[in-house]
Protein backbone atom coordinates (compact mmCIF):
# COMPACT_ATOMS: atom_id res chain seq x y z
CA UNK A 1 0.00 0.00 0.00
CA UNK A 2 2.64 2.51 1.02
CA UNK A 3 5.58 3.61 -0.98
CA UNK A 4 9.22 2.97 -0.15
CA UNK A 5 10.98 6.01 1.19
CA UNK A 6 12.63 8.25 -1.40
CA UNK A 7 16.35 7.80 -2.02
CA UNK A 8 17.15 11.39 -1.09
CA UNK A 9 15.38 14.68 -0.96
CA UNK A 10 13.78 15.23 -4.34
CA UNK A 11 16.91 15.75 -6.41
CA UNK A 12 20.42 17.09 -6.38
CA UNK A 13 19.18 20.69 -6.40
CA UNK A 14 20.60 22.80 -3.59
CA UNK A 15 18.70 25.18 -1.36
CA UNK A 16 19.93 28.73 -1.09
CA UNK A 17 20.60 30.38 2.23
CA UNK A 18 17.87 32.42 3.88
CA UNK A 19 19.61 35.33 5.55
CA UNK A 20 18.20 38.14 7.62
CA UNK A 21 16.84 40.83 5.35
CA UNK A 22 18.90 44.02 5.25
CA UNK A 23 17.00 47.22 6.00
CA UNK A 24 19.67 49.24 4.22
CA UNK A 25 18.76 50.80 0.89
CA UNK A 26 20.35 49.51 -2.28
CA UNK A 27 22.23 52.79 -2.58
CA UNK A 28 23.62 52.41 0.95
CA UNK A 29 24.61 48.79 0.28
CA UNK A 30 26.32 49.82 -2.94
CA UNK A 31 28.21 52.58 -1.12
CA UNK A 32 29.39 50.22 1.61
CA UNK A 33 30.15 47.47 -0.90
CA UNK A 34 32.43 49.69 -2.94
CA UNK A 35 34.25 50.44 0.31
CA UNK A 36 34.99 46.74 0.64
CA UNK A 37 32.57 45.80 3.43
CA UNK A 38 31.89 42.07 3.04
CA UNK A 39 28.54 42.02 4.84
CA UNK A 40 27.18 44.71 2.51
CA UNK A 41 28.61 42.93 -0.53
CA UNK A 42 26.78 39.75 0.47
CA UNK A 43 23.50 41.57 1.06
CA UNK A 44 23.84 43.36 -2.28
CA UNK A 45 24.50 40.04 -3.99
CA UNK A 46 21.32 38.63 -2.48
CA UNK A 47 19.31 41.62 -3.65
CA UNK A 48 20.50 41.01 -7.21
CA UNK A 49 19.75 37.30 -6.83
CA UNK A 50 16.16 37.97 -5.79
CA UNK A 51 15.49 41.19 -7.67
CA UNK A 52 14.81 42.92 -4.38
CA UNK A 53 14.86 46.68 -4.99
CA UNK A 54 16.94 46.17 -8.14
CA UNK A 55 16.50 44.39 -11.45
CA UNK A 56 17.29 40.70 -10.99
CA UNK A 57 20.79 40.13 -12.33
CA UNK A 58 22.65 36.81 -11.97
CA UNK A 59 25.93 38.28 -13.20
CA UNK A 60 25.91 40.95 -10.48
CA UNK A 61 24.77 38.38 -7.91
CA UNK A 62 27.87 36.35 -8.78
CA UNK A 63 30.12 39.43 -8.87
CA UNK A 64 29.24 40.67 -5.38
CA UNK A 65 29.15 37.18 -3.86
CA UNK A 66 32.67 36.71 -5.23
CA UNK A 67 33.85 39.95 -3.65
CA UNK A 68 32.49 38.99 -0.23
CA UNK A 69 33.71 35.37 -0.50
CA UNK A 70 37.24 36.55 -1.22
CA UNK A 71 37.17 38.30 2.15
CA UNK A 72 36.30 35.08 3.94
CA UNK A 73 32.56 35.57 4.42
CA UNK A 74 31.24 32.00 4.84
CA UNK A 75 27.71 32.72 3.61
CA UNK A 76 29.14 34.40 0.52
CA UNK A 77 31.44 31.45 -0.06
CA UNK A 78 28.41 29.18 -0.04
CA UNK A 79 26.57 31.50 -2.45
CA UNK A 80 29.58 31.54 -4.75
CA UNK A 81 29.75 27.75 -4.64
CA UNK A 82 26.07 27.67 -5.50
CA UNK A 83 26.68 29.90 -8.52
CA UNK A 84 29.32 27.50 -9.82
CA UNK A 85 27.23 24.43 -8.98
CA UNK A 86 24.16 25.68 -10.82
CA UNK A 87 25.86 27.78 -13.50
CA UNK A 88 24.21 30.95 -12.22
CA UNK A 89 25.90 34.13 -13.43
CA UNK A 90 28.99 32.12 -14.41
CA UNK A 91 29.86 28.96 -16.33
CA UNK A 92 29.05 25.81 -14.34
CA UNK A 93 32.06 24.21 -12.64
CA UNK A 94 31.76 21.41 -10.11
CA UNK A 95 35.45 21.78 -9.23
CA UNK A 96 35.04 25.45 -8.29
CA UNK A 97 31.76 24.73 -6.51
CA UNK A 98 33.52 22.10 -4.45
CA UNK A 99 36.36 24.55 -3.66
CA UNK A 100 34.05 27.25 -2.33
CA UNK A 101 31.71 24.90 -0.50
CA UNK A 102 34.75 23.41 1.22
CA UNK A 103 35.99 26.84 2.31
CA UNK A 104 32.57 27.71 3.75
CA UNK A 105 32.22 24.27 5.37
CA UNK A 106 35.52 24.78 7.19
CA UNK A 107 33.77 27.71 8.87
CA UNK A 108 30.92 25.37 9.89
CA UNK A 109 28.46 26.80 7.38
CA UNK A 110 25.48 24.40 7.48
CA UNK A 111 24.39 25.06 3.89
CA UNK A 112 27.88 24.34 2.57
CA UNK A 113 28.14 21.14 4.60
CA UNK A 114 24.80 20.06 3.17
CA UNK A 115 25.98 20.94 -0.35
CA UNK A 116 29.09 18.81 0.07
CA UNK A 117 26.87 15.93 1.13
CA UNK A 118 24.83 16.37 -2.05
CA UNK A 119 27.93 16.50 -4.23
CA UNK A 120 29.35 13.31 -2.74
CA UNK A 121 26.02 11.48 -2.89
CA UNK A 122 25.23 12.44 -6.47
CA UNK A 123 28.88 12.32 -7.67
CA UNK A 124 28.99 15.92 -8.90
CA UNK A 125 32.49 16.08 -10.27
CA UNK A 126 33.80 13.72 -7.60
CA UNK A 127 33.51 9.95 -6.98
CA UNK A 128 30.20 8.86 -5.49
CA UNK A 129 30.70 8.27 -1.76
CA UNK A 130 27.80 7.43 0.57
CA UNK A 131 30.01 7.43 3.65
CA UNK A 132 31.26 10.98 3.05
CA UNK A 133 27.77 12.14 2.09
CA UNK A 134 26.36 10.80 5.34
CA UNK A 135 29.18 12.43 7.33
CA UNK A 136 28.55 15.83 5.74
CA UNK A 137 24.79 15.56 6.23
CA UNK A 138 25.44 14.64 9.88
CA UNK A 139 27.55 17.77 10.38
CA UNK A 140 25.00 19.96 8.59
CA UNK A 141 22.13 18.50 10.61
CA UNK A 142 24.00 19.21 13.84
CA UNK A 143 24.22 22.84 12.71
CA UNK A 144 20.50 23.17 12.09
CA UNK A 145 19.99 22.16 8.45
CA UNK A 146 16.46 20.81 8.07
CA UNK A 147 17.16 19.36 4.65
CA UNK A 148 20.26 17.60 5.96
CA UNK A 149 18.21 16.10 8.79
CA UNK A 150 15.78 14.73 6.24
CA UNK A 151 18.50 13.24 4.04
CA UNK A 152 20.35 11.84 7.02
CA UNK A 153 17.10 10.24 8.17
CA UNK A 154 16.75 8.56 4.78
CA UNK A 155 20.30 7.25 4.99
CA UNK A 156 19.89 5.91 8.54
CA UNK A 157 16.55 4.30 7.63
CA UNK A 158 18.02 2.58 4.59
CA UNK A 159 21.42 1.81 6.06
CA UNK A 160 23.10 3.92 3.37
CA UNK A 161 26.68 4.99 4.10
CA UNK A 162 26.65 3.27 7.48
CA UNK A 163 24.63 1.01 9.80
CA UNK A 164 20.83 1.06 9.63
CA UNK A 165 19.18 2.74 12.62
CA UNK A 166 15.41 3.16 12.49
CA UNK A 167 15.27 4.98 15.83
CA UNK A 168 17.83 7.55 14.67
CA UNK A 169 15.96 7.96 11.39
CA UNK A 170 12.71 8.50 13.27
CA UNK A 171 14.31 11.12 15.51
CA UNK A 172 15.73 13.01 12.50
CA UNK A 173 12.43 12.90 10.63
CA UNK A 174 10.60 14.18 13.70
CA UNK A 175 12.98 17.13 13.93
CA UNK A 176 12.67 17.95 10.23
CA UNK A 177 8.90 17.43 10.28
CA UNK A 178 8.52 19.77 13.25
CA UNK A 179 10.39 22.36 11.17
CA UNK A 180 7.79 21.96 8.43
CA UNK A 181 9.62 19.67 6.00
CA UNK A 182 6.87 18.02 3.94
CA UNK A 183 9.03 15.13 2.73
CA UNK A 184 9.99 14.27 6.32
CA UNK A 185 6.35 14.38 7.33
CA UNK A 186 5.52 11.95 4.53
CA UNK A 187 8.34 9.62 5.54
CA UNK A 188 7.15 9.63 9.13
CA UNK A 189 3.77 8.58 7.82
CA UNK A 190 5.42 5.77 5.88
CA UNK A 191 7.28 4.50 8.96
CA UNK A 192 4.15 4.55 11.11
CA UNK A 193 2.20 2.84 8.31
CA UNK A 194 4.76 0.05 7.96
CA UNK A 195 3.36 -3.06 9.65
CA UNK A 196 6.91 -4.26 10.34
CA UNK A 197 7.93 -1.05 12.10
CA UNK A 198 8.41 -1.05 15.87
CA UNK A 199 6.30 2.13 15.98
CA UNK A 200 3.49 0.92 13.68
CA UNK A 201 0.50 3.21 14.21
CA UNK A 202 -1.95 3.87 11.39
CA UNK A 203 -3.54 6.81 13.20
CA UNK A 204 -0.18 8.59 13.43
CA UNK A 205 0.58 7.64 9.85
CA UNK A 206 -2.60 9.36 8.71
CA UNK A 207 -1.81 12.46 10.75
CA UNK A 208 1.64 12.87 9.21
CA UNK A 209 0.39 12.16 5.70
CA UNK A 210 -2.24 14.86 6.20
CA UNK A 211 0.33 17.42 7.30
CA UNK A 212 2.54 16.64 4.33
CA UNK A 213 -0.32 16.47 1.84
CA UNK A 214 -1.62 19.85 3.02
CA UNK A 215 1.76 21.29 2.01
CA UNK A 216 1.36 19.86 -1.46
CA UNK A 217 3.62 16.80 -1.26
CA UNK A 218 2.37 14.59 -4.10
CA UNK A 219 3.60 11.34 -2.56
CA UNK A 220 1.80 12.08 0.71
CA UNK A 221 -1.35 13.04 -1.20
CA UNK A 222 -1.31 9.68 -2.94
CA UNK A 223 -0.56 7.84 0.32
CA UNK A 224 -3.44 9.61 2.05
CA UNK A 225 -5.69 8.64 -0.83
CA UNK A 226 -4.61 5.04 -0.35
CA UNK A 227 -5.53 5.18 3.34
CA UNK A 228 -9.04 6.32 2.44
CA UNK A 229 -9.32 3.73 -0.35
CA UNK A 230 -8.20 0.87 1.89
CA UNK A 231 -9.89 2.07 5.08
CA UNK A 232 -6.61 1.88 6.98
CA UNK A 233 -6.01 4.74 9.41
CA UNK A 234 -9.02 6.50 7.90
CA UNK A 235 -12.63 5.42 7.39
CA UNK A 236 -13.02 3.95 3.90
CA UNK A 237 -14.13 6.80 1.67
CA UNK A 238 -13.62 6.45 -2.07
CA UNK A 239 -14.66 10.04 -2.75
CA UNK A 240 -11.90 11.29 -0.44
CA UNK A 241 -9.48 8.82 -2.01
CA UNK A 242 -10.27 10.20 -5.47
CA UNK A 243 -9.94 13.76 -4.19
CA UNK A 244 -6.41 13.17 -2.92
CA UNK A 245 -5.44 11.18 -5.99
CA UNK A 246 -6.54 14.11 -8.14
CA UNK A 247 -4.33 16.51 -6.19
CA UNK A 248 -1.37 14.16 -6.60
CA UNK A 249 -2.13 13.58 -10.28
CA UNK A 250 -2.09 17.33 -10.87
CA UNK A 251 1.61 17.14 -9.99
CA UNK A 252 2.21 14.23 -12.33
CA UNK A 253 2.40 11.45 -9.75
CA UNK A 254 2.22 8.13 -11.62
CA UNK A 255 1.23 6.10 -8.55
CA UNK A 256 -1.83 8.30 -8.10
CA UNK A 257 -2.67 7.87 -11.80
CA UNK A 258 -2.49 4.11 -11.36
CA UNK A 259 -4.59 4.23 -8.19
CA UNK A 260 -7.23 6.34 -9.90
CA UNK A 261 -7.30 3.66 -12.57
CA UNK A 262 -7.91 1.06 -9.86
CA UNK A 263 -10.94 3.00 -8.60
CA UNK A 264 -12.44 3.03 -12.10
CA UNK A 265 -11.49 -0.59 -12.73
CA UNK A 266 -13.19 -1.85 -9.56
CA UNK A 267 -16.06 0.64 -9.59
CA UNK A 268 -15.06 1.98 -6.18
CA UNK A 269 -17.29 4.96 -5.44
CA UNK A 270 -18.04 5.35 -9.14
CA UNK A 271 -19.44 3.24 -11.99
CA UNK A 272 -17.06 0.55 -13.14
CA UNK A 273 -15.38 1.79 -16.32
CA UNK A 274 -12.63 -0.25 -17.97
CA UNK A 275 -12.01 2.43 -20.59
CA UNK A 276 -11.26 5.13 -18.02
CA UNK A 277 -9.27 2.65 -15.96
CA UNK A 278 -7.13 1.80 -18.98
CA UNK A 279 -6.60 5.48 -19.79
CA UNK A 280 -5.26 6.11 -16.26
CA UNK A 281 -3.08 3.00 -16.44
CA UNK A 282 -1.72 4.19 -19.77
CA UNK A 283 -0.90 7.62 -18.33
CA UNK A 284 1.01 6.02 -15.46
CA UNK A 285 2.66 3.46 -17.75
CA UNK A 286 4.12 6.27 -19.85
CA UNK A 287 6.04 7.26 -16.74
CA UNK A 288 7.37 3.71 -16.41
CA UNK A 289 5.10 2.79 -13.53
CA UNK A 290 5.58 -0.98 -13.29
CA UNK A 291 2.28 -1.70 -11.55
CA UNK A 292 0.32 0.25 -14.16
CA UNK A 293 2.16 -1.60 -16.93
CA UNK A 294 1.21 -4.87 -15.26
CA UNK A 295 -2.44 -3.75 -15.14
CA UNK A 296 -2.38 -2.99 -18.87
CA UNK A 297 -0.86 -6.40 -19.53
CA UNK A 298 -3.70 -7.99 -17.61
CA UNK A 299 -6.36 -5.98 -19.47
CA UNK A 300 -4.92 -7.03 -22.83
CA UNK A 301 -4.70 -10.64 -21.69
CA UNK A 302 -8.40 -10.56 -20.72
CA UNK A 303 -9.68 -8.32 -23.49
CA UNK A 304 -11.01 -5.68 -21.12
CA UNK A 305 -11.91 -2.52 -23.08
CA UNK A 306 -9.45 -3.68 -25.77
CA UNK A 307 -9.21 -6.56 -28.23
CA UNK A 308 -7.65 -9.52 -26.46
CA UNK A 309 -4.03 -9.70 -27.52
CA UNK A 310 -1.48 -12.01 -25.87
CA UNK A 311 1.41 -10.39 -27.71
CA UNK A 312 0.56 -6.90 -26.41
CA UNK A 313 -0.08 -8.33 -22.94
CA UNK A 314 3.37 -9.93 -22.99
CA UNK A 315 4.90 -6.61 -24.08
CA UNK A 316 3.34 -4.77 -21.13
CA UNK A 317 4.29 -7.52 -18.68
CA UNK A 318 7.85 -7.27 -19.98
CA UNK A 319 7.93 -3.52 -19.40
CA UNK A 320 6.50 -4.03 -15.93
CA UNK A 321 9.25 -6.54 -15.19
CA UNK A 322 11.90 -4.15 -16.49
CA UNK A 323 10.62 -1.58 -13.98
CA UNK A 324 11.01 -3.94 -11.05
CA UNK A 325 7.47 -5.31 -10.63
CA UNK A 326 7.90 -9.03 -9.95
CA UNK A 327 4.32 -10.09 -10.93
CA UNK A 328 5.07 -8.64 -14.37
CA UNK A 329 8.14 -10.86 -14.59
CA UNK A 330 6.08 -13.88 -13.58
CA UNK A 331 3.39 -13.28 -16.20
CA UNK A 332 5.96 -12.52 -18.88
CA UNK A 333 7.68 -15.83 -18.16
CA UNK A 334 4.37 -17.71 -18.38
CA UNK A 335 3.56 -16.18 -21.78
CA UNK A 336 7.08 -16.73 -22.97
CA UNK A 337 6.72 -20.48 -22.36
CA UNK A 338 3.63 -20.75 -24.53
Amino acid sequence: MHHPLPALLASATLLLCTLAHSNDSVAELQRRSTQGMADAQLQLALKYRKGDGVAQDDAKYFEWAQEAAAQGNAEAQFELGYCYHEGTGIAKSNAKALYWFDKAAKQDNASALYALGVMHYFAHGIPQDDVKARAYFDKAAARGSTRARYNLGVMYYGGVGGPRDENRALSLYLQAAAEGDAAAQNNLGAIYADANSAVHDLSKAAQWYEKSAAQGDSVAQNNLGQMYAKGRGKPRDFAQAARWYEKSIAQGNSDAQRNMGVLHYNGNGMPQDYVKARQWFEAAAKQNNGEAQYALGYMYSQGQSVRQNASTAKEWYGKSCDNGHQPGCDEYAKLNRK
